[in-house]
């Protein structure tokens, strides 16, 4: 089958959008169809990449085209689809899919949050996409979106499935040497972005309260990085190691003992924009669980549908200070309680949550025979 997945991730950039989307890609190829993963072209991509491919860790076993108008690019990406012959268009950017759509191609669009809510422009192509005929489903990322969807525009579940988030399985991680750290400290590690809602102050204080622990923080811009360095200035056991292609991350995921996924009542997303923390499914998580690391996160509804209390993580309330340090020096003193959080958590990530079962849901859905989730 030939899939033309229609996009308007900033493609090579540090957003967690554009790795879904590669990785999602490089899924559907290694399945064995053709797939074509349009982008736009753009002046915010990271600077100094020439293999985009390279710096997410995936296979170039899929075409990258971007696109050649600077106008229009939602019509382009249509255009482009219905030339290629596209038996499915699949794609998370809402304009593109609309118009595939109208051109008669067959479509999934994929929503991660009600972002076109209070956009008039957006909120009419919402529309048109859940009447569309060529529609053949919506994929959400969690049971809280669909809940909601199907109660704000009074879909049938039938025509909305949820597929969480995903990552690669161990066996598909490129071999890097682990960090190297001593063994004077527990290493606890967060990785990800450092914008509001993220948890950056909770680890902060976390580092203070615990100081027999060393934490260490993976990503962030440079001006959340400047302020952090200066707030932590002295703080020996807060290490700020910067930002790190997502293709190298796994070499400091292995090193580290316990892993934070600390996310807050409100959480925005790439750019410091919005707030996704009723809707969420994040990448990290699939991350942490696949590295077999054991997880203390913020108890969020949302998070439950994927993490279980004290069988694959530890959950804690999100502004809890206290329960926090409690969770870290139980699995401080407890190795065994440790080890077994981890391996549950792993366990539980390849029966579910790799990136090659979350493409073969897809292509179920497109196929007529997936499975309905309420």
């Amino acid at each position: 089958m030939k899939i033309v997945y229609i996009s308007k991730s900033i493609i090579p950039s540090r957003s967690a959008n554009s790795i879904h989307v590669m990785k999602m890609c490089q899924a559907l190829a290694q399945l064995g169809h053709e797939v074509i993963l349009l982008a736009p072209r753009s002046q915010k991509t990271e600077p100094g990449i020439t293999d985009p491919f390279a710096f997410y860790g995936v296979e170039p076993c899929f075409e990258l085209r971007y696109a050649s108008v600077r106008r229009g690019y939602g019509w382009w990406t249509a255009v482009t689809a219905r030339r290629e012959n596209a038996d499915l268009v699949y794609g998370r950017y809402l304009n593109g899919c609309v118009y595939a759509g109208w051109l008669g191609l067959p479509t999934i669009f994929e929503s991660h949050a009600p972002d076109h809510e209070g956009k008039r422009w957006d909120s009419w192509l919402f529309g048109k996409i859940l009447g569309s005929s060529q529609l053949r489903c919506l994929v959400v990322i969690t049971r809280a979106l669909s809940h909601y969807y199907q109660q704000q525009y009074g879909l049938e579940s039938a025509r909305i499935q949820v597929v969480p988030d995903a990552a690669d399985p161990p066996s598909l991680i490129k071999a890097a040497d682990a960090l190297v750290l001593d063994n004077s400290r527990l290493h606890v590690g967060y990785i990800g972005q450092l914008y509001a809602g993220k948890g950056m102050e909770l680890i902060y204080r976390l580092a203070q309260q615990c100081p027999w622990a060393a934490f260490h923080v993976v990503g962030g811009g440079e001006k959340e990085l400047a302020y952090w360095r200066q707030r932590a200035n002295g703080q020996d056991n807060l290490i700020l190691h910067g930002f790190v292609p997502h293709a190298q991350t796994n070499r400091y995921r292995q090193a580290f003992d316990v892993v934070l996924a600390p996310y807050q009542q409100q959480v925005a997303v790439y750019g410091g924009r919005g707030d996704v923390a009723n809707w969420m499914s994040p990448l990290k998580l699939f991350e942490y669980m696949a590295a077999g690391k054991a997880i203390i996160c913020s108890d969020l509804p949302v998070l439950r549908e994927v993490l279980r209390h004290e069988e694959t993580a530890l959950l804690c309330p999100p502004d809890d200070l206290a329960s926090w340090q409690a969770a870290l020096v139980r699995l401080r003193d407890d190795v065994t309680l440790r080890q077994r959080i981890a391996t549950t958590a792993q366990q539980t990530f390849r029966e579910k949550y790799t990136w090659t079962a979350r493409a073969r849901r897809v292509l179920a859905i497109a196929q007529g025979t997936a499975v309905t989730h309420a």
